[in-house]
């Protein structure tokens, strides 16, 4: 839809995603679609399966992957890792990092390199691909079996319902903190300890399992004081987040 309304309706004219693409925008297409191009109404258009929602954000102080790369892990009831990724049959496509669950997959990449643009700043990419369409449901409130049609998105609370979605499952991202002025050595390798699964396993291996959970907690609490840091480049990606999702939903 993106695409679509670069190259159909915007003034772009060409088929790129690189740029905004505002819940105006948005409604355009689905008044597009339903009026002119297919003439049918909007319950007509149902969601399936992978359903991609992402927003892009300038970076000012690290390139893109070098955010990324601090990303280690995705706590839910389970720890799930994060991996470099080639894109699949994409040469020259950038690399990703990414983390893969039954229902869905969180991303990022460098925008600015996917599209092939020479931007003042670098973009990065920040993804959650919906795989199933229970995930999907789930993150709209909506009844187990209930139809996701064009009607359902082209809604304000919708969005607002995703983003929301998009934002819990940053904020559950184990990510080694950046802080620009850096911290102690000692203190990075508890936060590697505790972010890392494996190196955490392997610390785990050799002591018995009282010892290794006060260790453990003793490590979170480390983490958890550089995480929330006002200095940490994360919370400032996650404001340029919040910053970025509330222009596109007034635009």
């Amino acid at each position: 839809m993106h695409k679509y309304y670069n190259a159909e309706l915007g003034d772009l004219k060409q088929y790129a995603n690189h740029n905004d693409f505002t819940f105006f925008d948005f409604q355009l297409v689905c008044e597009d679609w339903s009026k002119h191009i297919f003439e049918r109404p909007l319950e007509d258009f149902r969601l399936s399966t992978n359903f991609e929602v992402g927003i892009n954000i300038e970076l000012a102080q690290y390139k893109p992957f070098d955010v990324l790369a601090h990303y280690m892990s995705y706590v839910t009831t389970s720890t799930n890792e994060f991996y470099t990724s080639p894109p699949p049959n994409l040469k020259g496509k950038p690399i990703q990092r990414m983390c893969y669950l039954s229902d869905y997959k969180i991303k990022g990449y460098d925008k600015s390199k996917q599209s092939k643009i020479a931007l003042k700043e670098d973009l990065l990419r920040y993804e959650i691909v919906y795989t199933e369409l229970r995930k999907i449901r789930n993150a709209l409130e909506l009844p187990k079996a209930s139809n996701i049609s064009l009607l359902t998105l082209n809604n304000k609370h919708t969005w607002d319902m995703l983003f929301s979605d998009i934002l819990k499952m940053y904020d559950a991202i184990k990510k080694i903190p950046m802080i620009s002025d850096g911290y102690p050595s000692v203190d990075i390798n508890k936060v590697h300890s505790y972010c890392n699964k494996i190196k955490a396993a392997d610390i785990k291996r050799n002591m018995n399992i009282n010892t290794y959970n006060k260790l453990r907690a003793s490590f979170k609490k480390v983490y958890n004081h550089y995480d929330q840091l006002p200095t940490n480049y994360h919370m400032v990606v996650r404001q340029k987040l919040v910053d970025k999702y509330n222009e596109l939903i007034l635009n």
